[in-house]
C-alpha cells in the first residue's frame, strides 16, 4: 500500500510540474510571439477558426494537466485560475503593439477549459467503472 501511495505522489508531482511548464510556455508565447498561428491558413473565416482552435487547445491541455495534478478537490480553482489567466493575457495583449486582445479569444480559452473539464470527468467515470469491474 505504501508503494502505491509513493507512485501516486510521484505521478501527481509530475502532472503539477508539467502544468507549471505548460502554463509558463503558454504565457511566454502569448506575450512575446508576433504570431502563434503556426501553419495557419490565410483565408478569413478559416484563419479565425484556426486561431480559436489554437486558443481552446492550448488552454484545454493546460487545464487537463492541472486537473490531473490537483484532482477532483481542486477542479474549480484550476478552472477559475485559468480563466483569470486568460483574461489577464487578453488585457495585456491589448496593450502590446505586436498583439491584440479580445473577448473572442477569452471565449475560446473558456471553451478549452470547459471541454477539458468535461473530458476529465468522463475519463474519471470510466476509470471508476473499470476499478469496480475488477473488484467483482
Amino acid at each position: 500500500m505504501e508503494n502505491r501511495k509513493c507512485k501516486r505522489s510521484t505521478v501527481v508531482a509530475r502532472f503539477r510540474a508539467a502544468f507549471a511548464v505548460a502554463l509558463t510556455v503558454l504565457t511566454w508565447g502569448l506575450l512575446t510571439s508576433r504570431n502563434l498561428n503556426i501553419g495557419r491558413p490565410d483565408q478569413g473565416m478559416l484563419r479565425l477558426l484556426w486561431d480559436k482552435l489554437q486558443h481552446a487547445g492550448a488552454y484545454g491541455v493546460v487545464a487537463m494537466l492541472g486537473y490531473e495534478g490537483w484532482g477532483a478537490g481542486r477542479l474549480q480553482q484550476v478552472s477559475v485560475g485559468l480563466l483569470i489567466h486568460g483574461a489577464v493575457m487578453e488585457i495585456v495583449q491589448a496593450w502590446l503593439p505586436h498583439r491584440s486582445g479580445g473577448f473572442d479569444d477569452l471565449a475560446a480559452d473558456a471553451t478549452g477549459v470547459g471541454a477539458a473539464l468535461a473530458l476529465w470527468k468522463l475519463a474519471r467515470a470510466f476509470r471508476k467503472d473499470a476499478v469496480a469491474a475488477k473488484t467483482l
